[in-house]
């Protein structure tokens, strides 16, 4: 959900956002003796609600930055686990888990967009995600050739 604000050549849209996500893990048995293993089944739920302000600057014609800035709030199972065991020793399970989602993150998006002629735009933009955890970095360059 968002909402538009003008001002002058710029755009401001403060948004909320929110997912929600499950899946199950389905019980499994090897064969082939004692170093078979074994897991129960296992489900896990999640969501996510996301809160910022996205922009859009025209600062000279054929020139503009769009960029965001938000909060991701991450609840729920956010250290996913399957738990299994070897079929020698059932009471013995062990864990292994996978990425652990950070309770709160700061994401960011970066964009600047040229337009070099009615036809030709080139675009270089900056995204981040940023956590005590984890953090993801990504780079794009893109060139649109309108015919």
């Amino acid at each position: 959900m968002s909402y538009t604000l003008t001002a002058g050549d710029a755009l401001f849209r403060p948004f909320i956002a929110g997912s929600v996500g499950s899946f199950e893990l389905e019980g499994l048995t090897e064969r082939g003796g004692a170093s078979s293993l074994t897991m129960r089944e296992q489900d896990y739920s999640t969501a996510t609600v996301t809160g910022g302000v996205d922009t859009t600057l025209s600062l000279t014609k054929g020139f503009r930055v769009n960029g965001a800035l938000a909060a991701r709030a991450q609840l729920g199972d956010r250290e996913p686990q399957a738990l299994m065991a070897l079929a020698a020793a059932p009471q013995q399970a062990f864990a292994v888990s996978g990425a652990q989602l950070d309770e709160v993150a700061l994401a960011a998006r970066l964009e600047a967009q040229f337009s070099l002629d009615d036809a030709l735009q080139v675009s270089f933009g900056y995204t981040g995600l940023i956590g005590d955890t984890q953090t993801d970095h990504g780079a794009r360059a893109t060139i649109m050739v309108q015919f």
